[in-house]
């Protein structure tokens, strides 16, 4: 039996959504407190960020603390690659990838992107 991985387009989009994770939480939390009155957002598109802020803090909150650290080093703060990350935390960087790996394909599991 094969060994089925994620599409390489979806893989990448559900990167850029952990990436962009705390800005979209942010816009999320303006847009319910009505602070961005001004703009029309269609419910459709809050139950997308919804879903998608669900999905990563579910994955975040179940994984290790420090691939929760790595995640935030690498992606949020933007103050290491996959390398620096590793020592940072006494990982390999190849262990940094498979951490990554994992992530992205959890997340896009709980939003319905990967079986």
């Amino acid at each position: 039996m094969a060994v089925q991985t994620m599409d390489k387009k979806v893989k990448g989009y559900v990167l850029w959504e952990i990436q962009n994770y705390p800005e979209t939480k942010q816009k999320l939390k303006e847009y319910q407190n009505g602070a961005s009155h001004k703009v029309y957002v269609s419910s459709l598109y809050l139950q997308r960020m919804e879903q998608t802020v669900g999905a990563i803090e579910k994955v975040l909150q179940r994984i290790d603390p420090l691939q929760a650290k790595m995640v935030e080093l690498i992606y949020w703060r933007k103050t290491h690659n996959a390398a620096g990350a590793g020592l940072q935390l006494g990982a390999s960087e190849r262990t940094v990838y498979r951490w990554v790996e994992q992530i992205v394909y959890d997340v896009g599991r709980k939003l319905g992107y990967w079986m």
